[in-house]
C-alpha cells in the first residue's frame, strides 16, 4: 500500500516506488546494504535511547557538543556515499519526521538541512530542501532548491520549533516544480520552479546537521522516512 495525496492506495510495483524506514534497527557507519548510513564527526554523537515514546517508536537521536561537529544520516541504494535518488520521470515525494533542541542561536548555532542533497559538510551544489539557521534573526525554516551551485532560496513563513515535525517535499512528474510543506500544510512561497536539479543529477536523501558555533549540547531526533514515486511510464 501507499499513499497519494492524502489517500492510502494500493501499490502497483510496475508504476510505483514505496520505501518507508521508521528506524527500527540500527543504522551504520559502513556499507552494509539498505539502513541508514551515519557520517558523525567532530564531537557528534548517537544517542538510541533518547527521545523514544510509545507514540514515537524506532527513533534515531543525535548530539552535537563541539563548533564544527557534524551528524549526518543519509540514503544510498548500496550504502557509498554516491548520489543515486533521481527525480523526473514521475511525481516523487519525500517525507521527513524530525525534532530539534534547543533552537539555534547566536551563542550555539548550527545549520540543519533536510531533503535531497548531494554534500555533508556544506550548502548543497544540487539539492531540494529545508534549511534552518539562527543566529537571532532568522527563525525561520527557509525553502531551496540548488542547481549546479546556484540556489533559489524563500522563507518558509514557518517557525522552527523544539517540537515533531513532517517536512514533506514533492517534486512534480517533469521536475519543473517543487512544493514544500510542514506539518501537512503548504508553506508560504511554495512551489519553487527555479534552479532544480537536472533529471540526470542524483542525489542523496538526508539530515545534514553541523554546528557553526559553541560547545554546549545540542540534540536532534529522527523518526521517520519514506519515499514514494509514481512513474510516469511501466517499468516494462
Amino acid at each position: 500500500m501507499a499513499y497519494r495525496q492524502g489517500n492510502l492506495v494500493p501499490s502497483q510495483p510496475e508504476t510505483q516506488v514505496f520505501f518507508v524506514d521508521d528506524f527500527l534497527h540500527t543504522s551504520t557507519t559502513s556499507s552494509s546494504g539498505q539502513a541508514m548510513k551515519n557520517d558523525l564527526f567532530g564531537g557528534g554523537g548517537q544517542d538510541f535511547a533518547n527521545f523514544q515514546s510509545s507514540d514515537h517508536p524506532g527513533v534515531f537521536s543525535y548530539f552535537l557538543t563541539t563548533n564544527g561537529g557534524g551528524a549526518n544520516s543519509y540514503y544510498t541504494y548500496d550504502q557509498s556515499t554516491s548520489p543515486t535518488y533521481y527525480i523526473g520521470g514521475g511525481e516523487s515525494r519525500y517525507v521527513f519526521i524530525s525534532l530539534m533542541t534547543p533552537l539555534s542561536t547566536a551563542t550555539d548555532a548550527y545549520v540543519m538541512r533536510i531533503g535531497l542533497g548531494d554534500t555533508y559538510t556544506s550548502d548543497f551544489t544540487n539539492g531540494v530542501y529545508f534549511e534552518y539557521t539562527d543566529t537571532g534573526a532568522s527563525p525561520n525554516w527557509l525553502i531551496k532548491t540548488a542547481n549546479g551551485g546556484v540556489r533559489t532560496s524563500q522563507n518558509s513563513g514557518v517557525a522552527a520549533s523544539t517540537t515533531w515535525t513532517k517536512f514533506e517535499i514533492v517534486v512534480n512528474a517533469n521536475a519543473t516544480s517543487v512544493s514544500y510543506y510542514i506539518n501537512d500544510v503548504q508553506v508560504a512561497n511554495s512551489p519553487i520552479t527555479t534552479n532544480i536539479p537536472a533529471t540526470t543529477t542524483g542525489m542523496i536523501p538526508m539530515w545534514q546537521w553541523n554546528k557553526t558555533a559553541g560547545n554546549s549540547q545540542i540534540d536532534n531526533a529522527r523518526d521517520y522516512f519514506s519515499y514514494t514515486k509514481y512513474l510516469s511510464a511501466r517499468r516494462y
